[in-house]
């Protein structure tokens, strides 16, 4: 089978399996309804069979593709079942609550011109893009091949010291995904790590325009998904193989999940979150920074729903415990920083001073626009306007999660015992990726929400019919 073969029929039966994972979170009771929200099905089917491959990986198990399709059908037979449980529900289309403007329509065919260019540059390029980059084929290719090959984490390979320059002690969600459409080709052809990194990447991209387009006005939305995609950052650092635009994928929608949950208030969004922030703890080492910086600002902003947020939390630390254990046994510890430094305070105080050169290095990085444009004045924006016309408590949820994820990153380069401006220029451009994503992703429904604020009568009050179904816009509140 050839390279592009493998990557279209393994993100085909994802695809599936994401269907039926909405289904079983409940955010479709009617076929209608999954079909709706289908663009965020294939990022979600990444999410469950790289969640179930990285876990049966540190078993010594290896997800075939056999296997696959056993896991396909079985969250599909889940999710038909929920969907038939529920099949009475009141059910309604979303709509954005505003009219459809000459502006609106212009911009969205605008953005959407821009996204097919884009897509299709993209799409030629990664086509015969070589896996040519040090950590693209040495660490993420290594581990991908490996899995394929012998079937599991073999800890003659997974915890040798032959291999410790190549980080061992990160997560195995990313080498699982790209070990299944390696295991339909001959041999290694280290272009399909390439293409699978691109498969993740757009699948991203579908999942953020799928989970927002019942919410926000196309012409706000297509706008924000085509400036992620032009950022150079975003194709630019994919084409490496490097792990950081997959984990960017995987923490913006959970973050765009969490805030439809704390507008609508319907557990599937949660869910969703919860799928979405574990995949990105078991994608790199800091996407566990990522999870715990989203869950801190949604205690920050759920006003009383602590419950629901710790039980959420406690289940991506479930996930996540198998992969802790691995470590322990095999006795893995990270080369570039550990957090139980942080409680040595002594050392910890002596190196203080590292924060501020961290700090604007990060700044300086996030805010380059030959690599992110603008994105992060237009995140900032959005805070803003969500904070100055509500829903506040989004606006709230949006800055803490970004000045969360921001402290957490300086913190690294506090700890780490590399020197810090050699450490930045090897990473700093790639580990805040995931931070402006995020925030970004968030922006069109910050932007949107402020603007129906603003053209609501005072005092108004609109409860629309089916409002406990997620698929039923809520309340304003």
């Amino acid at each position: 089978m050839s390279n592009s073969a493998a990557i279209v029929a393994t993100v085909l039966v994802q695809t599936l399996a994401g269907l039926g994972v909405l289904a079983v979170v409940g955010l479709a009771s009617t076929l209608r309804d999954l079909l709706r929200n289908a663009a965020v099905a294939p990022l979600a089917g990444m999410a469950w069979t790289g969640i179930v491959g990285a876990t049966l990986a540190t078993f010594g198990l290896r997800l075939s593709i056999a296997g696959l399709a056993i896991l396909t059908i079985g969250t599909c037979l889940g999710g038909a079942r929920r969907m038939r449980r529920h099949a009475g529900d009141s059910r309604r289309s979303e709509r954005a609550r505003s009219t459809r403007s000459w502006l609106d329509r212009a911009a969205a065919a605008a953005a959407l011109l821009a996204l097919g260019a884009v897509a299709v540059s993209a799409a030629r390029m990664f086509h015969v893009k070589p896996l040519a980059e040090y950590d693209g084929w040495a660490m993420w290719g290594m581990k991908s091949r490996a899995i394929a090959s012998l079937g599991a984490a073999d800890a003659d390979v997974f915890a040798s010291s032959a291999y410790s320059r190549l980080h061992l002690e990160y997560p195995l969600l990313l080498p699982s995904l790209h070990a299944l459409p390696l295991q339909l080709v001959d041999g290694f052809p280290s272009n399909v790590v390439v293409l699978s990194c691109f498969a993740v990447g757009a699948a991203g991209l579908a999942a953020i325009w799928g989970l927002l387009r019942g919410r926000v006005r196309a012409g706000i939305l297509l706008p924000f998904v085509a400036a992620l995609a032009t950022a150079p950052a975003f194709f630019g650092q994919l084409a490496t193989g490097y792990a950081d635009v997959p984990l960017a994928a995987f923490v913006a929608a959970g973050v765009v999940a969490s805030g439809r949950w704390l507008l609508d208030g319907h557990r599937s969004w949660l869910a969703l979150a919860t799928l979405f922030l574990a995949s990105a703890a078991l994608t790199k080492n800091e996407g566990l920074l990522f999870g715990v910086a989203t869950y801190a600002a949604l205690l920050l902003a759920a006003r009383g729903r602590w419950r629901a947020v710790g039980l959420s939390a406690l289940a991506a630390g479930l996930v996540y415990a198998p992969w802790r254990a691995y470590l322990a046994i095999n006795d893995l510890k990270p080369s570039d920083y550990d957090l139980l430094s942080s409680f040595n305070l002594p050392w910890v105080i002596r190196r203080l001073d590292r924060a501020p050169l961290a700090a604007d290095g990060l700044f300086s990085r996030a805010t380059d626009t030959q690599q992110f444009t603008l994105l992060v004045a237009l995140g900032a924006a959005a805070i803003v306007a969500a904070l100055a016309f509500g829903p506040r408590r989004l606006g709230v949820f949006a800055a803490a999660f970004a000045a969360f994820s921001f402290v957490g990153l300086t913190w690294i380069y506090v700890l780490t015992p590399n020197e810090v401006e050699s450490f930045l220029s090897t990473n700093g451009e790639r580990v805040i990726v995931s931070l402006v994503f995020g925030l970004v992703a968030l922006a069109p429904l910050l932007f949107e929400e402020a603007a129906r604020r603003l053209a609501e009568p005072t005092g108004a009050t609109t409860v629309p019919a089916g409002s406990s179904n997620p698929s039923a816009a809520p309340p304003a509140a």
